[in-house]
């Protein structure tokens, strides 16, 4: 009996040191490494710096920044990301920078161009020498990256290129952060069915990004904007208490332009000298409505004397202090929404910049880029 009982409490420590073993394992991030050899251009350097920096689309905003003594022109780099980065390398001289390396994706074609920042991933990456030149002032150093899978797709699908992603490249590489980051690069080229069928392919692993839940987002608005009625849910109130409905702002005119703000958004502040040019060159089609999102009343009243903010100024205060941002999902500032006398959405799409809404009264006829 004695034997049966300690076989069970050692199958039980065994269970319990296999289950140990799996939390750890799993828990452990990927790492990546960097392999630099620039040996035969040794003498020109004796430290490089290594950037790696978030995606500031993405709103990623993550920098890294080391600066490493090379052996002989060479060293070893480990470096752990949750997301594809962009990452730059620039030789140093006696602390002095000299140039930064021009990097070409060996996956890619021979005549594809050098890049000063490339896409990495927890990827082994290995930087080998290919050519340099020294004359003049602005010496230039060319190498070869391998090991850089994601890059290529991030390249390819960069918005200055005009391709898209299609629903064929999301089903072939389910697991590539380029290819999710490129999808919300792209998001204004699709409806929010064609995101859907995109966003759904992308693996388990990615749904659980900060990249796949800020598209999620994006989508989620865009279903908003594409069957929204916002003239119905028009309830708001001015820094006095006073209700406006939707009919009450429109008046006689075509369209409401919403604009939303906040007194801590300087961006918002910038659009504003934009906003009284704009509201004097369609003041016949258009009433401008100043959408705070603002919890604050004191300081809300504040701001719209310091401005010299005329015309409706309303908010959810003291209310509903989440209100606007709630109804309308505002997510970044600032942001516009304009509305036609039904209270639609006139412009599909989520509109960041007065410039796209002027281009809608410019070019009636063509869709707003």
């Amino acid at each position: 009996m004695h034997f049966v009982f300690l076989l069970k409490k050692m199958n039980q420590l065994f269970k319990f040191v296999m289950l140990l073993f799996c939390l750890t394992s799993f828990g452990k991030e990927k790492e990546g490494k960097i392999t630099f050899d620039l040996s035969p251009i040794k003498n020109q350097f004796d430290r490089v710096v290594i950037t790696i920096r978030g995606i500031e689309e993405l709103g990623d905003t993550l920098k890294i920044v080391d600066t490493l003594k090379v052996v002989e022109g060479k060293f070893v780099y480990h470096f752990s990301v949750s997301e594809t980065k962009l990452a730059s390398f620039d030789l140093l001289k006696n602390n002095e920078e000299v140039t930064t390396v021009g990097l070409r994706d060996a996956t890619m074609s021979e005549v594809s161009p050098f890049w000063s920042e490339i896409c990495i991933g927890n990827e082994d990456i290995k930087i080998s020498y290919l050519y340099s030149e020294w004359r003049g002032s602005s010496p230039s150093v060319e190498a070869l990256a391998e090991g850089i899978k994601e890059n290529k797709w991030y390249q390819k699908f960069d918005t200055t290129f005009g391709t898209a992603v299609t629903l064929e490249f999301v089903k072939n590489y389910p697991n590539s952060f380029a290819i999710l980051q490129s999808v919300y690069n792209q998001r204004g080229l699709f409806s929010s069915t064609e995101l859907s069928d995109r966003m759904v392919l992308f693996a388990e692993e990615l749904k659980q990004s900060a990249t796949y839940n800020k598209l999620q987002k994006y989508r989620d608005k865009k279903i908003l904007i594409e069957q929204g009625d916002f003239g119905k849910t028009f309830h708001w109130v001015d820094s006095n208490d006073n209700t406006y409905d939707f009919k009450a702002v429109l008046g006689s005119k075509k369209y409401v332009l919403l604009f939303f703000w906040s007194s801590d958004c300087q961006p918002c502040k910038n659009e504003l000298n934009k906003l009284k040019k704009f509201q004097e060159q369609y003041s016949e089609q258009v009433n401008i409505v100043n959408m705070s999102t603002n919890t604050d009343l004191e300081q809300w009243k504040k701001t719209i004397a310091e401005e010299k903010m005329t015309g409706f100024n309303l908010s959810g205060i003291p209310n509903s202090k989440e209100g606007v941002k709630e109804v309308y999902r505002i997510d970044t500032l600032p942001e516009f929404l304009l509305l036609d006398s039904q209270g639609n959405s006139s412009i599909k799409e989520v509109v960041t910049e007065l410039e796209e809404v002027d281009y809608f009264f410019k070019y009636p006829q063509k869709p707003a880029k």
